[in-house]
This record gives structure tokens, C-alpha cells and sequence, in this order.
């Protein structure tokens, strides 16, 4: 018999270095569902205890260490389909938060499960091929035994309720959050114009770098013809090794070498945030993203943002970004040259981003992911 105290096991053991968005998503996370309250016990499954201390020591919460089983896309697999079931089943839990896709085909107790994009199936070239076909086999199988989906934006829940065909009510938007770590940081000031502009995230195709790249060459070539010919601006890249990107890399080092980007390595976030405040703004034309964080971040740091004209970019920018056509480096270029050029644009999107970032709250995250909990244990006893 359950007890009345409901027992709830996150997973989070894809929250593995080197971190990207979905493994701060799941930080982010637990940090506001440990500030909620409640009468629930909270299970924790990690790779890295390190990574959460904000539940290392509280009496509501047990972290389970849960050693990875070799590369992080094998160790996936194992841990999503037998570590965690047989887990949930040792605890005894009232439901499994399956943090990042995919959930578990079977549990011993109702499972919710997290979609952050499906950008396997609307860009396949952009993921690599084993873990494609694993998407396109577990997937549907684990959307279609969850007993709720959540997403992060708007933008997702509609692709997941059109792709996978599940029944609206099934699939829940909890919005994700402006990052914490850049909150509450001094006012940085206006960068000087000639800055660089910065590029964030890693090294992968759906980022769209090589379009990025395209469209400094045109910016400078343009700047370079011009009656009064001066140097354009410096892209400079920060991100982690990816994927499928030895054509991206080989730009890189060809255009690094003509002085027209400067290639970093992932950083800390008090670099990043350095690095940040030193641009002039943020160059986010990706081909999909499931949410944004670094036009967000861009904001906090009062920086404008060029991002793509659709999807969740687009929803999460809000009207605070130049948008542009991602396909299109010639569309690119002419945003980076209005960036580049007009003041006036750029103080306009440093105010509205102000407002913008501030509208996204691990808070309501939290709040709305509890709701979506007790719903689910709810209909479970009733059942």
C-alpha cells in the first residue's frame, strides 16, 4: 500500500560534463522544486551529486549516485529502459520524472516525461545516426506509456502533440526559466561598438554555424566595399566539442586564421559571463531549438540578440530580438549589420530584453511541474 506521503524519483543522470542546456534544465529544476515545500519525499538520480548541493543535506530529499555505464549515449540507453525502472521499483515511488527523452517504455509506477525538442526528426541530418534511430524507436514507445509529456515552451508541446498524435490534455507546457546564474548580477553597461559579437552553444549542425560563418564573410566583404572600406566585427565562438562537425571546424580554423573569428573553449560561467558583457551581441540563428537559454542569458547581461524567425526562439525572444531567416546567411548578414550599425535598435533591444527575461521563472516551472505531479498521483490511486 502507497503511502499517503507521495515518493517522487527524478531522473537526472544525463546531467553529465560537459554540460549543455538540457543538463543545467535539470539543475535549474530541482533547485526550484527544492524551494516549493511540500509534503513529498524527493528521490534524486545523478551521475555527479556535486552538481545539486542545494539537496545534498535536506531531510525531503535522498540523492542516489548512479555510476554512468560508458558513453553518455549508451549509458542513455541502459540507464532509461532497466537502471531506472528497476530503481523506481526498489524505492517503492509513487512516480518517475524522466528528465530528458527518452522515458521508459515500462515502470512500476506512473511516469512523466520530459521533451525538450524533436529535433531528430525535423532536422535527422543534424543528429547523429544510431541516436536517431533510437529516438524514432523509444520515443513513441515511451510518449505513448507516459502518463503525462511535458514540455518547455509552447513550441514544443505542439510539436509533440502533432508528431506523436497524443491526446492534448496529455502533453503539459512548464515553461523553463531564465537561468539563475545570471540573475541579480551588476549592470554591465553598453559595450563598445566595436566589440565582437558572440556566438554560444556547442559545436554541432543544428547550431547553424556554417550559415553564421557565411554571413560574416558577406558582412565583411560589404563593410570592406564600401566608400569609406573598415574592418567588420569579430565573431567569436564559445561551446562545447559536438557533433558531426568536422566541415564547422575546419571554417572555424580557416577563418580564425584570416582573423575573423576567435575560437574559444567551454568555460566556466563567470567567464561566460565576461565574455558576455565584452560583446557587442548575441548571434543565435539556430536551425531548432526546443528553448533558448542563451538569448535569455544574453538579456540578463543587457546585450542585444539576433536569433531565428521561428519556433521556440522566436517565442521565447519574444519581441525583444532581431529575428532573421536562418536559412539565409544573406538574411543574417543584414541582421548583424543593423546590429552593428544602429544604436538606436540596439538600446531598444537591451530595454525590451530587460523586460523579456524577467518574464521566465524557474518558480513557475516549479509550480506548474507540481501540478502536473499531483494530477498524475491523483488519478493513479483513484485507479
Amino acid at each position: 500500500m502507497k503511502s499517503a506521503r507521495p515518493k517522487i524519483l527524478l531522473d537526472a543522470l544525463a546531467a553529465r560534463a560537459p554540460m549543455t542546456g538540457v543538463g543545467w534544465s535539470m539543475v535549474e529544476l530541482v533547485g526550484a522544486l527544492s524551494g516549493q515545500g511540500g509534503d513529498r519525499d524527493w528521490f534524486l538520480a545523478t551521475a555527479d551529486p556535486d552538481l545539486f548541493p542545494q539537496v545534498s543535506n535536506r531531510p525531503d530529499w535522498t540523492v542516489v549516485e548512479v555510476r554512468p555505464r560508458g558513453p553518455a549515449f549508451i549509458s542513455r540507453v541502459i540507464d532509461s529502459q532497466i537502471t531506472l525502472p528497476n530503481l523506481a521499483k526498489s524505492l517503492g515511488v509513487d512516480l518517475l520524472h524522466s528528465l530528458t527523452i527518452p522515458p521508459p517504455w515500462r515502470a512500476p509506477c506512473p511516469v512523466v516525461a520530459t521533451v525538450h525538442d524533436i529535433a531528430y526528426h525535423h532536422y535527422p541530418h543534424t543528429v547523429p545516426y544510431l541516436r536517431r534511430q533510437w529516438y524514432r524507436l523509444a520515443l513513441p514507445r515511451g510518449i505513448a506509456a507516459a502518463a503525462r509529456v511535458v514540455t518547455n515552451s509552447e513550441t514544443t508541446a505542439h510539436e509533440v502533440r502533432e508528431h506523436f498524435q497524443v491526446n492534448a490534455d496529455k502533453v503539459v507546457t512548464t515553461p523553463f526559466g531564465t537561468p539563475t546564474w545570471v540573475l541579480n548580477r551588476p549592470d554591465s553597461g553598453p559595450s563598445p561598438h566595436n566589440s565582437p559579437f558572440l556566438f554560444v552553444g556547442a559545436l554541432e549542425p543544428r547550431k547553424n554555424l556554417l550559415n553564421l560563418l557565411k554571413a560574416v564573410r558577406i558582412l565583411h566583404a560589404e563593410l570592406e566595399a564600401g566608400d569609406q572600406p573598415v574592418s567588420g566585427p569579430i565573431l567569436r565562438v564559445v561551446g562545447a566539442a559536438g557533433w558531426q562537425n568536422k566541415e564547422i571546424l575546419a571554417s572555424l580554423r580557416t577563418m580564425s586564421e584570416e582573423g575573423l573569428v576567435c575560437l574559444e573553449k567551454h568555460c566556466d560561467r563567470d567567464e561566460l559571463w565576461k565574455i558576455l558583457i565584452s560583446a557587442r551581441g548575441l548571434l543565435i540563428p539556430s536551425l531548432h531549438e526546443g528553448f533558448g537559454f542563451p538569448i535569455l542569458e544574453a538579456m540578463a547581461a543587457g546585450r542585444p540578440v539576433l536569433t531565428s524567425d521561428r519556433g521556440a526562439m522566436k517565442e521565447i525572444s519574444g519581441n525583444a530580438a532581431l529575428r532573421v531567416n536562418p536559412e539565409d546567411p544573406q538574411d543574417i548578414a543584414r541582421g548583424m549589420s543593423r546590429l552593428w550599425h544602429d544604436q538606436e535598435l540596439v538600446t531598444s533591444l537591451v530595454k525590451s530584453g530587460y523586460d523579456q527575461y524577467r518574464h521566465w521563472s524557474w518558480e513557475r516551472t516549479a509550480v506548474a511541474t507540481i501540478q502536473v505531479y499531483d494530477d498524475v498521483i491523483a488519478e493513479s490511486r483513484r485507479s
